[in-house]
Order: structure tokens, then sequence, then C-alpha cells
């Protein structure tokens, strides 16, 4: 036991430890017995780490007289441990100082220790306290690789466990790998720097690295206070398995009737045999080819070989979509490598018919030719078989030359004994795996007198209550009204001399009768000839879908091919009916019932062309056809008083606007803007895109205003509503039934088709939205004028209801009576050059009750 003595003096310069020390006055205090010593020691309790100390602040106080010398032992310490004295100081009967306890570094950690602090004196009793020392070691850190030696493969990495131990040190450790060749292995510590108690090393061997034991490298740890440590690290390098992998691009689209390439790459590892290439999941009509079927193998003075060229042919029968491919490399003595390959089969391009002329006059005997144009568009190559059908029971041949072409055009030879009409001949068109395409070619037949007519109207497709009763034409802006007699009850021909002409007919409407009164240029009226009033339906189809990854209170709208459909999260599927022919890009919009704009997605996938009956699979709201709505701030100016304006936005799809569906909500405008949603510049299909906003305004009981703007890109735009059209002057005429004159001046704007109207449909009640629906209305009587700027020769508008009375086979009850109360809606177009189905296109169209 180690033994510390301090003797304190009552006004001793200092204190010291380790001895005995005699002090002033004699061995037995004064006060002869009577006195008594006190100590106190600042602090119960050490803990010191070794090399480092810690103090004490002792303080002896004297009572009874006693003015002696004190001695202080300490006993307990552990060796390593000394005890100096310090700073004493003595105020009154206390003396006070400082004890220095160090611990040195070879003394034994551990603890606590009970250090006996004892103070005594001549002739007084002496006085102890306890003091517990706890020793602790000093910081440091240790190393411990768990994984080393190891092998690693040329090309590959391998892992060693670190264990990093702790002796009374807490802070982070910094490792390091020391020795690595300069290139060729690298190694990297996670984490680094390692705040706990492990790290794992990654060697990362390249594959230029020669097989074999490396030298030997060192794994360093640092920390702040503490002596570095470090562990060794032995790696040899192995060489790779011998063999080879196949990779390709993961995609590639191929169109029907076309080959599609892609590069089928070997990587080679100490591999040096020939390669066989295969393809497996070939659907129908699609065939694989290589340019290097087999890929060779190393042979003296050649490299082997590492890539193969792989041509897919689809063709006409192949199934549009996608399909699963795998290709495959096979070589002995190696395993089966595999990559796969999605193709998907697309239709490409298409083709129209049209007839060079499409009208053709000749006498009843005789012949003609005409050219059947082929319209190729999208590249399409393929064959066209080409029939010609006149009407059943009429006497036309129609002959072509050839019957099928991969050309551009065919020869119909025409000949007829058919009596004086004009006869259509339909002429189809089909290709493998295309919809069918057909034009009409009208064949009049003529007596030789050369005046049977320039205009025809084409009434054959037509049911029977929509073909006229009574047709009469008037040549020139003041001539006689005419009677036409029809030609094979579908025709009626007449003659325009003048470079304006009108023409009226007249139509069963249940008890009552429609006549409408036609006002056009020769040449609109001559135009007329070639087009059926009642063209031949086009081949329509039904689809089915389903709307994915909507949410629990969103609805969706789709629209493809001029078909339309709604989804919702609890009714996800949808039925697409009566689908134009051909290829469409379908559109869809989501939208949140609780409120516009905030969950909104669209999708627009490009390019179906489902069969009848077929699908148009998932319509994905999160899928990679999906895409969040861009927004633009359209403002509104125009607004008239107690007007009430709504808005719709649309989105149309290829060459001919033939598809789309609606963005966003419909709804009415409250506020001079709104916020409009569309297709954002990069999800815009590549056959072409418009977005087509239409602002609508309703006047109560006086009329409404439209108009329809079309553009690309969606932006702040400014939209003006167009003029509102201004109540005509009207006059009663003379007559055996109800005429009336209208007059009246169009806004420039309107320089589309104007009309006017009377019906007897409604009551005298005041004038409402019923009277601009009363020409639809069964057993109603009503005179309606149709004129263009070309007939009207600008904007200023006279109309009258003709007097038909002394025309051939017109009945005066056709035509509301003299007595009748009548309501006359007035209604008018118009469009910039562009129309509607180009950007920057604006359409307007108005109406007005009076």
């Amino acid at each position: 036991m180690r033994v510390n003595h301090v003797l304190l003096k009552p006004l001793a310069a200092g204190l010291l430890a380790g001895a005995i020390l005699a002090g002033c006055g004699t061995a037995a205090g004064p006060g002869g017995g009577n006195g008594s010593i006190a100590i106190s020691v600042s602090k119960t309790s050490l803990s010191i780490t070794q090399g480092q100390s810690d103090n004490l602040t002792a303080s002896i106080t004297r009572a009874g007289g006693f003015t002696g010398d004190v001695v202080i032992t300490t006993t307990g310490a552990p060796a390593g441990v000394t005890a100096t004295a310090s700073n004493v100081t003595t105020s009154g009967g206390t003396t006070t100082g400082t004890i220095t306890v160090a611990v040195a570094e070879t003394a034994a950690p551990g603890g606590p220790t009970s250090l006996t602090v004892t103070a005594s004196g001549s002739g007084v009793t002496s006085v102890q306290q306890v003091i517990a020392l706890t020793i602790n070691p000093k910081p440091a850190i240790a190393l411990t690789l768990t994984g080393s030696p190891i092998s690693v493969q040329s090309g590959t990495s391998g892992t060693i466990q670190v264990t990093i131990g702790r002796t009374n040190f807490t802070g982070p450790v910094t490792l390091a790998l020391e020795g690595a060749p300069a290139s060729g292995v690298t190694g990297t510590f996670a984490p680094n720097p390692a705040t706990g108690g492990t790290s794992v090393l990654t060697l990362a061997v390249a594959a230029g690295v020669t097989p074999g034991a490396l030298p030997a490298m060192t794994v360093r740890a640092t920390g702040q206070g503490v002596i570095a440590v470090t562990a060794p690290v032995t790696i040899t390098v192995t060489a790779p398995p011998s063999g080879f992998t196949l990779s390709v691009a993961p995609t590639i689209s191929v169109g029907r009737r076309q080959s599609g390439n892609t590069t089928v790459t070997i990587t080679r590892t100490n591999f040096t045999a020939d390669v066989a290439l295969s393809v497996t999941g070939l659907p129908t009509d699609v065939t694989a080819g290589f340019d290097v079927a087999s890929a060779p193998g190393a042979s003296p003075g050649q490299t082997p070989g590492n890539s193969s060229v792989l041509t897919l042919t689809v063709g006409a029968g192949a199934p549009l979509g996608d399909v699963n491919l795998v290709v495959k490399g096979n070589s002995q003595g190696q395993p089966e490598s595999m990559a796969p390959l999605k193709l998907t089969v697309t239709e490409t391009g298409d083709f129209t018919l049209t007839a060079t002329p499409n009208s053709v006059s000749f006498q009843t005997g005789g012949n003609t030719n005409t050219t059947i144009n082929v319209v190729r568009t999208g590249g399409f190559p393929g064959s066209v078989a080409l029939t010609a059908t006149p009407p059943v029971g009429v006497a036309i041949t129609a002959t072509l030359n050839p019957t099928s072409t991969t050309g551009n055009s065919s020869n119909l030879a025409i000949s007829s004994t058919a009596p004086v009409g004009s006869y259509p001949v339909v002429i189809k068109g089909n290709a493998p795996g295309l919809a069918d395409q057909m034009t009409t070619v009208v064949v009049n037949i003529t007596t030789g007198s050369g005046g049977e007519g320039n205009v025809s109207l084409d009434y054959t497709g037509c049911a029977v209550e929509d073909k006229p009763i009574w047709v009469a034409y008037q040549d020139g802006t003041g001539g006689t009204w005419t009677r036409v007699n029809p030609t094979n009850t579908n025709f009626f021909i007449f003659n325009i001399n003048e470079p304006k002409g009108a023409y009226a007919e007249v139509r069963q409407n249940g008890t009552g009768f429609k006549t409408s009164v036609t006002y056009w240029s020769k040449a609109q009226l001559t135009g007329l000839t070639g087009h059926p009033f009642c063209p031949p339906p086009l081949a329509a189809r039904t689809a089915t879908g389903s709307a994915v990854n909507l949410g629990p209170t969103q609805t969706a709208t789709i629209g493809f091919g001029g078909a339309f459909a709604v989804a919702s999260f609890a009714g996800p599927n949808f039925n697409l009916s009566r689908i134009g022919p051909g290829t469409h890009d379908l559109v869809a919009y989501a939208k949140d019932l609780l409120g516009a704009g905030g969950g909104d997605r669209g999708v627009i996938i490009p390019a179906l062309n489902p069969v009848n009956g077929g699908s148009v699979g998932n319509v994905d709201f999160t899928g990679s056809f999906s895409f969040t709505p861009a927004t633009s701030t359209i403002t509104v100016n125009g607004v008239g008083t107690g007007e009430t304006v709504t808005q719709a936005m649309n989105y149309l799809t290829g060459p001919a606007c033939s598809s789309g569906g609606t963005l966003g909500s419909p709804g009415q405008v409250t506020a001079g803007s709104f916020t409009a949603y569309g297709v954002p510049s990069d999800r815009q299909p590549a056959d072409g895109g418009l977005h087509t906003l239409t602002l609508s305004g309703t006047f109560p009981l006086l009329g409404t205003r439209s108009v329809t703007e079309s553009f690309t890109t969606l932006g702040a735009r400014t939209v003006a509503l167009p003029p509102a059209l201004a109540a005509p002057t009207v006059s009663l005429l003379a007559g055996p039934y109800k005429r009336l004159r209208f007059q009246y001046t169009l806004p420039s704007e309107y320089n589309g088709i104007t009309i006017v109207a009377i019906s007897d449909a409604v009551p005298a009640a005041p004038p409402s939205f019923r009277a601009m629906r009363a020409q639809l209305q069964d057993d109603a009587k009503g005179i309606s004028l149709f004129a263009t700027p070309e007939y009207l020769g600008g904007l200023v508008v006279d109309l009258s209801v003709p007097d038909f009375s002394s025309v051939n086979g017109w009945t005066n009850i056709w035509a509301p009576a003299s007595s009748a109360v009548v309501v006359a809606p007035l209604f008018a177009t118009g469009a910039n050059s562009l129309g509607t189905c180009a950007n920057n296109g604006r359409a307007v169209f108005a109406s007005r009750v009076f």
C-alpha cells in the first residue's frame, strides 16, 4: 500500500506530498489537549485517465486553541499514483491547499479504489475522509479484418469486413488503403470515416489485372488523439471463367411491309469459339435473319466475331402491337445465352383514292375514260386491289386496268346504254391490313343536245324521308324558277349559265314540310356534281378498353376515331362504337370530381388500329403515354351585359383532324379569364395535333355567338368573341303563303353561309331558343334561305321567300299560311383562311332570334 504524507503548517509557504515535515511549535499543541482539528476535501471521487491528473482542495480547520503542525496521510493509492501539494493559504484558523493526484501512464486501470485521507496532529484526535479513485485506460483503437486474405476475379470486386475496436474513444475513425497498385485495384470504405465499430472495404479489380498474388497492402486507421493502427490485406487475383453473353437494344418498332435492323453484341470472356444466333417467339408473318448467322471464333490472324445485324421483316399479315422475342446464342460446351427483345408492329402508311375527273358525260351508247389515282401516304408500298361497282340494274360497264397495282393509278373505262341521267360508279380499293378506301365517279348520260345540265343533285344514298318531293332551280338572280323532274328517282339535273343561281327543294316533315332555298355562285352549284348528298357510310368499328390507375374521385373521357366513352374508378371498363376506319391516336383525359386541376392527367396513345370488336388495351393514366396537362390563362374579350359564356377545350389529331378528345372540364366562364388545360409541347403526337378552344356566348331570348380557335402549342392567349348579330329589317310580302323579306348587314367576320328561316312550329309567345330548333320539329312548315358571300356579292343581305305558286308542281300548303304566326331565327358562319384544322385557325358562328 502506498502512503503519501503532506504537512500543513499554519503559516506554511506550500504543501508537499510524499514526506512528513516538522512544523513549528511543540509536539503537543497549545491548549493542553483540549484542541481539535477538522478536515474537508472538495471531492469524494476522482476519475483519472492514465497519464493525466486531477486536483483536490484540502482545508484544515483548527479549534480549541490548537496551533500545531498537521500531517495529512493518503493511504490506499495504487502503484503509479502520487500526490503533490501547492497553493497553500491560511486565513484565520483555516489552512487551505491544493493536492494534485497524478496517475502515471504505467498505472493499472481499474477501480474505484478507496483512498483514505487522514489528518493528524500532536495532542489532537486524527480525522479522515475517503475518496473513490477510478483509473481509466488512455484512448486507443484497434483493427480486425475479416475476409483477408481474399480472392477476387479480375473484372469483379470483393469485400472485407473491417471491425474497429475502441478503448475510451468515440470519435470518427478515418480508413485508408495503402500500398495498392497504381492501376488495377481500388479500395473504398463504407462508411468512411466510421463513427461506429464497422466498415466494409470493397476491393475492385480491373479486368486487365494479371491473375496471381498481389503485393501486400495495408489498411490504416487514424483518429484524433489516438495512435494510428494498421492491418495487412492480401489479395489474390483469379482469372474469370471463359464464356460469352448477348446484348441487344431492348425494343424495336417495325411497320407492316417493312424491315428493321438492330445489332446483337457478343461479349466474350476468354472465349473464341463460334456462336450460333437465332430468334424465338416470332409472330405470324414476321421473319428474322442475321448478316452473320454464326459469329465466328478466332482463326489465325483474325479477331473473334463480336456482333451481328439482326433484320426483322414484317409482312402485311403480322398482328399489330407488342410481342416479346428472345435472341439466343449457342456454342458447344457453353450455357445458352439469351437477350430479350420487344418488337412493336405498327401500321405503316396508308392510301386514299381519287378520280380525275370525278364526273364524266357522254351520250347514251357512248363511252369514256377516267383515271383512278392511288394516293399513297407514309411510304406505303403495298399492292392495292381495285373494283368498280355501277348502280344495280343500270346498264353501265366499268372496267379497270390494272385491277391490282403497286403504282399510283389505274385507267377506268366506262361505257353505257342507260337512259339520260346521272349515275354513281363506286370504286373501292383494298390492301391487306388497311381499311378499304372508296371514291365515286358520276356518269352523266346525255341525249347529245349538250344542254341537259351542269349541276347534278345526287340523292342516291339517302333514305326515302330525306329525298325531296319537289325541286326547282333559278338561273341568275332574277330568273324564272323552273321545276326539275328526277332522273331514276335519285338525280335532279339542271343547267346554270349565269354567274349565280339557286335551287329549292321540298321534303316531307311528318305531316308538315321543309322547304330550303340555296343561293350560290355557279362554281359552287356546279361543284355539287359528283358529290352525293348522302354518301355511303364509312365502315365503323367497335372496341373495348380499360382505364388504369384512376383515383377514387376521378372520371375520364376517352376519344378515338370519332368515338367517345367515359370511365371512372368504379367503372374502368369502357366501350367505343362507330370508330372511323384506319389508324387513329387515342386521346384521354382524367379529371377530379372534387375540383379541376390538381390531379388531372392526360394520355395520348399513338397509331392504334384495332380490328372490329377488338381492344385498344389499357389506358394507363400513370404510364409512359401519360402526362401532367399543361396549363395557360385564357382571357375572354367582348363579353356583353347579361351574356353567359361557356368554354370547352378539345384536342384533334391526325392529318385531317380525324380523331380527338376533350381536355379539362367544360363549363361556364365566371370571370374575364380562366385556366385552360392542354397537351405539353413535348407530348404532341408525331402526326400532328391541335388544341381547339370553343367559347360560346348566350344572350337570354336573343341569340348566341361562338368562336373556335385552333393552335398547336398551349399558351396564354386572348380570345375575342365574334360580334353579335343585329336584328334584320323584316318586311311582309304579298303572296299565297307567308312571305317575308329580310334585310341586314353581316359583320365582316361572318364570311361563310348565312341562313334565315321562318317556321310555324311555335306559338306567338315571346320567342325562345325553341325557335332555332323549329326547323327540326315534326309536323312544322318552314322555309329556310341559304346564301353565301359569293352570291350576295358581299356582306349586305337582302333575301326574300320566293313565290313558287306559279311553278309547276308546287303546292301552297307546303309553306306556312299567310295568317300563320312564325318565328324567324337568323344564323351566320365565318372562318379565316386556315379554318379550324390548322394552327391559328379561327371559325365563328352566331344566331339571332327576333
